[in-house]
């Protein structure tokens, strides 16, 4: 497993200014063009995500993430982590329309490493990430149910027109998302 070296490090406290106003300007540009990406959407449903960055993860640091976490410094710790929660506070609070989540912490409680240097993570933390992105995307996808003004039984919207019996044979098994998931992964 590759560990952390700050011989290496691109990651430092001066990319990340300390100046709050600086700090908003950027997280506001980042809305404006998650807007503007948005719109070229149409009518797709979006899903927009904060990645985790290691100083999420304060909690259960294995001794690599911890060397991490130690060799960035306090000032890159602080300034980061800063930096997301005004990120979280303003994409949460403005975008409506695409569904936000935030994964910055979503490490938080993970006692396996996740991380292999400040926003990288490890193949099983990918599993997990990759999993609850899925997640997502299978409940923005999915059909919302509603009364049906017709027979006051609950029906999905939009109602699907009748179709020509199909013959026995020719006639596929109904799945969901998660089942068809399944089958194209060859689980």
């Amino acid at each position: 497993m590759s560990t952390f070296s700050s011989d290496y490090q691109i990651f430092n406290a001066e990319q990340l200014s300390k100046d709050e106003q600086e700090i908003q300007k950027r997280v506001d540009r980042y809305l404006f063009n998650t807007r503007q990406m948005t719109r070229l959407t149409g009518d797709i449903p979006t899903l927009i995500a904060l990645q985790p960055e290691i100083t999420g993860k304060q909690k259960s640091l294995t001794k690599e993430e911890d060397s991490v976490l130690k060799s960035l410094g306090k000032e890159y710790s602080d300034r980061v982590t800063n930096a997301y929660k005004k990120a979280e506070k303003t994409l949460s609070s403005n975008l409506a329309s695409p569904k936000f989540i935030n994964f910055y912490q979503l490490f938080q409680e993970t006692s396996q490493q996740a991380f292999i240097d400040p926003i990288h993570l490890t193949e099983a933390a990918n599993d997990i990430m990759a999993q609850k992105l899925y997640e997502n995307v299978e409940r923005i996808f999915s059909m919302p149910l509603a009364q049906n003004p017709l027979n006051s039984e609950t029906a999905a919207i939009p109602p699907v027109p009748p179709q020509p019996p199909v013959p026995p044979a020719t006639t596929a098994p109904s799945v969901n998302l998660s089942e068809t998931l399944q089958r194209v992964q060859g689980l």
